[in-house]
């Protein structure tokens, strides 16, 4: 865009007008009218000189146009006394603009597999300029986000000097790296997110994501044109929630040993089953298949962990064929 224009004549020179026409910020026509040259040599050569400037800025456009070539063309157009024709004169010179160009991931540096409610995952944002980047980015802003199943605990220290904040209300966390400038180093900062209670085995798509925005201009220039801000984005790898596993082993009831896979009639044998709950809370019911002849005569003994309650227990046994043990509502609070 065309700025200003600054019209210096030489001693010996005057003009008659100075019209300047804007043509759509693409083009621009100055008329002097009639100039006179009173060149004597007694005066200098400088004292001849018609000097038109024109300052330019290049505008922060909706694309990233690094590289591009702004070619500047100049054309004057004079005559050498009142009957001759009209001669031109031209020059040309151009300009290549220079733009950051920046890039962005997030990932986990910690294992992000077989996780349960409460767990942590560490995460690391990196920012940096890629090998096209010709200039500083300005006003940086990097703004971090977990989704439903997460939640920021703890915020690291970014290598450059910033300004952050943390939101982690509910199961929402948030956070927000504010340097005024990134020059030819990068940003690293690291933060940790935690599996929340409402997790489950299968949750799908249990990502991080980090938006990055940044301008290639500090302020306004010359009064008129202000930063546009490039955008970058990534997203982490999913995690797996842990699922949970059960164990059965059986025991002769009257000695408390696990024995061979025989029975007599009428011996009484014990079924027991190991079960590792996720962290969360679940309904929880176990079924023990059983034969034809078989049937299960009582709960003799419910072991919990430490951090383990259920709401309930009861025993039914359907048609001979299933033995079913309602716990209610198992929760690990682990």
């Amino acid at each position: 865009v065309i700025a200003a224009v600054q019209v210096l004549y030489g001693q010996q020179v005057n003009c008659t007008a100075q019209a300047i026409t804007n043509t759509a910020n693409s083009s621009l026509i100055v008329n002097l009218g009639s100039c006179t040259n009173w060149y004597s040599a007694s005066a200098g050569s400088s004292s001849g000189t018609l000097n038109v400037s024109i300052t330019i800025a290049a505008v922060d456009v909706t694309a990233n146009v690094i590289g591009t070539v702004i070619p500047m063309g100049m054309v004057a157009t004079y005559s050498n006394g009142s009957l001759a024709t009209n001669a031109t004169l031209s020059d040309s010179y151009s300009l290549i603009i220079q733009e950051p160009k920046l890039t962005i991931s997030l990932t986990a540096i910690t294992s992000t597999t077989l996780l349960s409610a409460g767990d942590t995952i560490i995460y690391q944002i990196v920012m940096s300029h890629t090998g096209l980047s010709t200039a500083p980015a300005y006003g940086v802003n990097v703004v971090v986000t977990v989704g439903p199943f997460e939640q920021i605990l703890a915020l690291g220290t970014p290598t450059l000097a910033a300004s952050s904040s943390i939101d982690a209300s509910g199961s929402i966390g948030t956070w927000v790296i504010s340097p005024s400038r990134l020059g030819t180093c990068s940003l690293i900062a690291n933060f940790t997110a935690a599996v929340t209670n409402n997790v489950f085995p299968a949750t799908p798509n249990i990502v991080a994501t980090v938006n990055a925005s940044f301008s290639s201009t500090s302020s306004c220039v010359l009064g008129v044109l202000c930063g546009r801000p490039d955008r970058v984005t990534a997203t982490s790898g999913a995690l797996t929630i842990a699922e949970p596993t059960m164990a059965l082993s059986i025991f002769n009831t009257s000695v408390s040993t696990i024995t061979l896979p025989n029975i007599t009639v009428n011996e009484a044998v014990t079924a027991r089953v190991h079960i590792v709950l996720p962290r969360l809370t679940t309904k929880l019911i176990v079924e023990f298949g059983l034969p034809s002849g078989v049937e299960a005569v009582a709960i003799t003994q419910v072991q919990y962990g430490q951090q383990v309650n259920c709401t309930g227990l009861t025993l039914t046994n359907t048609a001979n064929a299933t033995g079913i043990i309602d716990l209610g509502t198992g929760v690990n609070w682990y």
